[in-house]
């Protein structure tokens, strides 16, 4: 498929697990590809496997917990782009599994900023350019962010306020031809939930309170990153242009 073929598409947390499988999906799809990370390194080693198979890419290091950092990144990715930019692909997020007892203000304020703050100033910084194109935003949110999750206080709360933030500024820009729709995902096979893995194998929490959460009729608990990345492709393309304000649950009937 080749269905943004010439068109710049921006993904933050293209480093590695979700947000590398975007890349590549959108790479190709003939988009032009900027990726952006908080590791340099692995920013660019995505972009150079979109090159390798014939896509043209760009790696920019960004913390999008930081304005001023948000704001070079962006300019950059213009630059590079010519001033185009006609989707927005925030994926970058943290989160780890722990009592609400135990987790302390910085870790909660740290998961705030990066999840809901980053979707936030990534949005607001790159809208200009996508009112110019009428483009398009998908946010990655989580079903986490639409029921309770136990142990997961700070990240729940983070991904209700991406799936609310979605929808207001939905509301906001329709009128300017720019769509903007959140993909909620069950557990996806990413290094993000080795990490959870790890704290779990600490002994600190409740391990069946936690792990019922990931059963799918479907017969497997995690979606392949592949799963996810045809999805956003899917509502970030024209195919989905009905579509603005969507929290599209991708979690295997885990919240049927």
């Amino acid at each position: 498929m080749t269905r943004f073929l010439g068109k710049a598409v921006l993904i933050t947390g293209a480093g590695s697990g979700l947000g590398k499988a975007v890349a590549e999906r959108f790479g190709a799809e003939g988009a032009r590809v900027a990726c952006l990370d908080v590791l340099a390194q692995s920013a660019e080693a995505t972009a150079a496997d979109v090159r390798s198979k014939g896509g043209e890419a760009f790696a920019v290091c960004v913390d999008v917990s930081n304005e001023a950092s948000v704001s070079a990144g962006v300019r950059a990715v213009l630059e590079w782009s010519g001033g185009l930019l006609d989707v927005l692909v925030n994926v970058a997020g943290i989160g780890l599994p722990a009592s609400t007892l135990t987790v302390t203000l910085e870790e909660w304020n740290r998961i705030i900023a990066i999840n809901l703050t980053g979707t936030f100033l990534m949005s607001r910084n790159c809208l200009p350019a996508l009112v110019e194109r009428k483009g398009s935003i998908v946010n990655v949110a989580s079903v986490a962010g639409l029921r309770g999750n136990a142990y997961q206080a700070a990240y729940s709360a983070s991904k209700a306020g991406v799936v609310m933030l979605t929808k207001s500024l939905a509301l906001e820009f329709a009128a300017s031809g720019v769509r903007i729709n959140c993909v909620c995902p069950g557990g996806i096979a990413t290094p993000f939930v080795d990490a959870y893995r790890e704290r779990l194998a600490g002994g600190s929490i409740d391990v069946d309170v936690f792990t019922k959460r990931t059963w799918s009729p479907l017969g497997k608990p995690l979606a392949d990153v592949s799963e996810i990345g045809a999805v956003i492709a899917f509502v970030a393309s024209g195919e989905a242009s009905f579509m603005t304000g969507s929290a599209v649950v991708v979690d295997g009937g885990n919240t049927a």
